[in-house]
C-alpha cells in the first residue's frame, strides 16, 4: 500500500476524516500506456467534441419536488457528509457529465451508459478547479473527457489524465457513491436533493434509449483497489447478498440488493477489528454482525439505531460496469468466483 493511501485509510479508520470525503489515489506511471499507444486505441467514430451538453450548475430540488421522477427509476447518488444528492440516470443518459458545487466541493459527475459506470470526482488537478467537456471519443467502450484549461484527455471512470499537459494526474473520487432505485435512495436519504429533470415535455428523460442494448450485456461491480482491480459478476451474486473477500490485503464485503438495483462495497474493518456479516432481509435490508448485535443498513452502510453500531461502514470506490468493457480496461484485473 502506498504511504498516501495508507494515511487516508488510517485516518478514516480513526474517525479523523469523514468517510464521505474524496479519496486521492496517486497514479502509478508504470500502469499508463504511452500517449502514442493510447491515442492509437481511441475510437473517434462515435461522435464529435461536445456532442453531449454538459449540465453546469443545474437546478437541485428536494425529493418531494423533483419533477418527472418514478420510484423504480435508477439514480446515481452521492453522500457528501450532511448533503446527499441524486442524479437521475434517465437524464444522465442524455448529458453524461454534470458539473456543480456542493458542500464546498467542485463536483464532476460522470455517467457512461455504454459501460454503466457512475462516478463522482472532485474536479481539481494541479491545484485548481477544471472545467470539462465531452471529447466525443471512446477508449475501450468508455468515454473520454477533455478539460478546457489544458486540453488534456481524461478517462471518465478513473479520473486520470491520459494525454496532454496534465497526463498522470488523477482527480480525487468520492467513494460514498452508488446506483439504486429512486425509492431506495430516498428511503436511505430522505433529505436528499435531486438534480431536476428538464420541465420541457419533449425532453427525452422518460425512457432509456440504451435499455435494449444493455439487456443483452453482462454486468457486475468493479471494485477499484490500487493495484488490484476486481470484478464481481452479478450473475455470481444472489438477489440479496453479502460476499466477503480480500482486496489487496483489505477485508471487504460486496453487497447486492437486486430489488433496489444496487451493488456496492464496504470495508469490513470496524473499530480496528475485522467483522463478518449476515444479511437480514426486509423492506430495508441490513448487515448484521455474525455472533453479535451490531447492524448496518445494507444499501447505505449507516448504523442501525439501538444495535450498538456507532459509525457507518466505510465505502470502497466501486461502480457498476459492463463486463467486456471492464476486462478491456483492466487487463491485469481479476474476476471473483463464488467458492
Amino acid at each position: 500500500m502506498r504511504p498516501a493511501i495508507a494515511l487516508v485509510v488510517l485516518l478514516a479508520a480513526c474517525g479523523r476524516v469523514p468517510d464521505t470525503g474524496p479519496v486521492a489515489t496517486p497514479v502509478d506511471p508504470a500502469t499508463l500506456s504511452s500517449e502514442k499507444q493510447f491515442l492509437s486505441e481511441i475510437d473517434r467514430t462515435m461522435g464529435t467534441r461536445d456532442c453531449f451538453t454538459v449540465v453546469r450548475d443545474g437546478r437541485f430540488v428536494p425529493a418531494a419536488e423533483a419533477p418527472r421522477m418514478r420510484d423504480d427509476e435508477r439514480v446515481l447518488g452521492v453522500d457528501l457528509g450532511g448533503v446527499t444528492i441524486a442524479y437521475p440516470i434517465l437524464y444522465l443518459n442524455q448529458v453524461e457529465i454534470v458539473e456543480h458545487t456542493a458542500a464546498g466541493h467542485d463536483l464532476l459527475v460522470c455517467w457512461c451508459p455504454l459501460c454503466g459506470t457512475g462516478v463522482v470526482h472532485e474536479r481539481r488537478a494541479d491545484g485548481r478547479p477544471l472545467t470539462f467537456g465531452h471529447s466525443g471519443w471512446l477508449w475501450r467502450n468508455s468515454f473520454l473527457l477533455y478539460d478546457r484549461e489544458t486540453d488534456s484527455l481524461w478517462h471518465h471512470a478513473t479520473g486520470t489524465a491520459m494525454t496532454g499537459p496534465l497526463r498522470g494526474n488523477r482527480m480525487a473520487r468520492f467513494p460514498a457513491t452508488s446506483v439504486m432505485t429512486f425509492a431506495a435512495w430516498r428511503q436511505e436519504h430522505p433529505a436528499t436533493l435531486v438534480l431536476a429533470k428538464p420541465l420541457a415535455p419533449e425532453a427525452p428523460v422518460e425512457t432509456d434509449p440504451y435499455a435494449l442494448r444493455n439487456s443483452h450485456a453482462a454486468w457486475g461491480l468493479s471494485l477499484e483497489v490500487p493495484g488490484a482491480p476486481r470484478f464481481y459478476p452479478f450473475s455470481a451474486l444472489r438477489e440479496i447478498d453479502a460476499v466477503e473477500d480480500d482486496a489487496a490485503g483489505t477485508p471487504v464485503v460486496v453487497v447486492r440488493d437486486a430489488g433496489a438495483s444496487l451493488a456496492s462495497a464496504y470495508d469490513r474493518r470496524v473499530g480496528g477489528a475485522t467483522v463478518s456479516f449476515e444479511v437480514v432481509p426486509g423492506p430495508r435490508p441490513q448487515l448484521r454482525e455474525k455472533g453479535g448485535t451490531r447492524a448496518w443498513f445494507l444499501r447505505s452502510g449507516a448504523p442501525v439505531a439501538g444495535s450498538g453500531a456507532e459509525a457507518p461502514l466505510r465505502p470502497f470506490p466501486a461502480t457498476h460496469f459492463e463486463r467486456n468493457a471492464w476486462e478491456a480496461q483492466h487487463p491485469a484485473g481479476s474476476t471473483w468466483r463464488r467458492p
